[in-house]
């Protein structure tokens, strides 16, 4: 992320950051949809308290779906383009400070090597089934989620498809 957030700042056209913002808003909602679908779950079944640390992070998705479900919808042209990419960034780097500061090593302690692998296996495996879009308004649990998500991921890859062409057209 941190590498995208700087070709957005270094970006010297509206199209080109409106094409980085795309490339944000895919990758942060493929990634948040893999981390509710598998991740927070182990965490709430690992740690004693996994609950309260997956609802906090769940609760930062939101947030974040909130704000990258407004950009998904805007172009660089427009007003507050910039001020809400501004509050993206902050977001996702909090989000970001307290997983690596908090989460990650309390489940890297608990799990052994061979169930970090087998997780990690398994997050990008999901990669393919999951959608591709921001929607605050899915279910966050696993279990709907799993049963939402193929229907959605389907829509969402024929939107990033039609996006690719009007992208690459400039």
């Amino acid at each position: 992320m941190e590498a995208l957030f700087a070709q957005y700042e270094a970006a010297g056209d509206n199209h080109e950051r409106t094409r980085i913002v795309h490339e944000v808003v895919h990758e942060l909602a493929v990634h948040g949809e893999i981390e509710e679908l598998l991740f927070y779950p182990r965490v709430r079944m690992a740690l004693a308290d996994g609950d309260e640390l997956a609802d906090e992070a769940v609760h930062e998705h939101l947030e974040i779906k909130r704000t990258l479900n407004e950009l998904d919808r805007m172009t660089a042209d427009q007003d507050g383009f910039d001020q809400r990419m501004g509050e993206l960034v902050a977001e996702v780097r909090h989000h970001v400070e307290e997983e690596e500061g908090q989460m990650f090593p309390k489940i890297r302690e608990r799990l052994s090597a061979e169930e970090l692998a087998d997780l990690g296996e398994s997050l990008e495996g999901a990669r393919a089934l999951v959608p591709t879009r921001p929607h605050p308004a899915a279910p966050t649990n696993p279990l709907a989620k799993l049963a939402a998500s193929p229907p959605v991921a389907l829509v969402d890859r024929v939107r990033d498809a039609l996006r690719s062409f009007t992208d690459r057209r400039g």
